[in-house]
């Protein structure tokens, strides 16, 4: 633990970006469109308990946030991953925010040959409000044009 905190305030201190670390070099993930079904659970929302979305994205290895949905929403604005370590066969992302004041999280992938598994922690800034997003995802063409 205290290796990966010097890790990560050396490359801060270097005047490296949050994103600069490459994870893909030893966790490759194509680019391309992706069938990605996503799980929503919100623990203080009864009515929003779980909430599964299905639909097709097209995610970069600069863009892997993509692959979460609910990083589109416009209280998440700003809000991206950074700070890569990757761990065996995964892959761990802090979610780093324009603001800190809008939320803090992490991020973890695993990869399964063509299937990618994830799930997303966040908490938002400033409030008692917590949820999780896991995503099963699949690489199934290259990305479409527009």
């Amino acid at each position: 633990m205290l290796r990966t905190t010097l890790c990560i305030l050396a490359a801060y201190v270097a005047g490296a970006s949050p994103s600069a670390a490459d994870p893909h070099a030893e966790f490759p993930l194509p680019d391309g469109d992706y069938d990605i079904r996503a799980n929503m659970v919100m623990p203080h929302l009864e009515e929003m308990r779980r909430m599964t979305t299905e639909e097709r994205v097209c995610v970069t290895r600069n863009r892997v946030s993509a692959l979460f949905p609910v990083l589109r929403q416009p209280a998440l604005r700003g809000c991206e991953f950074g700070y890569a370590m990757v761990r065996g066969e995964a892959v761990e992302y802090v979610l780093v925010c324009e603001s800190a004041r809008v939320a803090t999280g992490s991020a973890r992938l695993r990869r399964h040959g063509e299937l990618i598994e994830g799930q997303l922690a966040v908490k938002m800034g400033g409030k008692n409000m917590t949820f999780s997003q896991g995503i099963r995802a699949r690489h199934v063409a290259d990305c479409g044009p527009g």
